[in-house]
Formats: C-alpha cells, sequence, structure tokens
C-alpha cells in the first residue's frame, strides 16, 4: 500500500505562479496537478491539507482502491481549474470527511 499521510501537515502548489503564466498564455505545456496517481493500487490519501495546485488537486487515473479522508483543499475562487478531486478513467476513490473550499 502507498499513502500520503499529512499528520495534519500541508502540500502547497504555489499555484499563483501558474495561474499568471495561464492568464497571460505564455505556458508551452499544461500546468501540473498537485497529486497524479497512474495506474496504482491500494493508495490512502489522508489528513493533510493540499493548497493552491496549479491545476487539478488530486488526480487519480486507472486506479483501484483508492481512500481519501480526512483532506482539506485551499484554492482562490478565482484559480483556474483547480477542481479539488478529479478521478480518471475508471477510478472510483473513496472519499469521507472532505471538506473543501
Amino acid at each position: 500500500m502507498g499513502w500520503i499521510e499529512g499528520e495534519n501537515g500541508s502540500i502547497d502548489g504555489q499555484g499563483a505562479w501558474w495561474w499568471r503564466q495561464h492568464k497571460l498564455q505564455k505556458l508551452k505545456y499544461t500546468r501540473g496537478h498537485l497529486i497524479e496517481l497512474l495506474w496504482s493500487s491500494n493508495i490512502e490519501i489522508s489528513n493533510v491539507t493540499l493548497r493552491n495546485s496549479p491545476f487539478w488537486t488530486v488526480h487519480p487515473y486507472d486506479c483501484t482502491n483508492v481512500t481519501i479522508h480526512g483532506v482539506t483543499i485551499l484554492a482562490p475562487l478565482n484559480a483556474p481549474n483547480t477542481d479539488g478531486i478529479n478521478p480518471g478513467i475508471h477510478s472510483s476513490p473513496f472519499l469521507s470527511n472532505y471538506p473543501h473550499h
């Protein structure tokens, strides 16, 4: 099993720079996700605050048995495409205790 366990810590994606570049159309590539899981299984993300993601905050793609709980996701209202949890193809994360702002 893999996990991201914050013990109430935080991960800051420092999205402001990316949002500014996106708005000015200066990027020649896409903005990154704060956490992207590809073709993975038995993953737990818990007790962490995720803030200011450049793009989607958590993106499990083609993953199985993903559990997300006790996670807080924060981004300014005007931040572009900072979806909280955006499951990709064939991913069905189990969510609990998930406040998002």
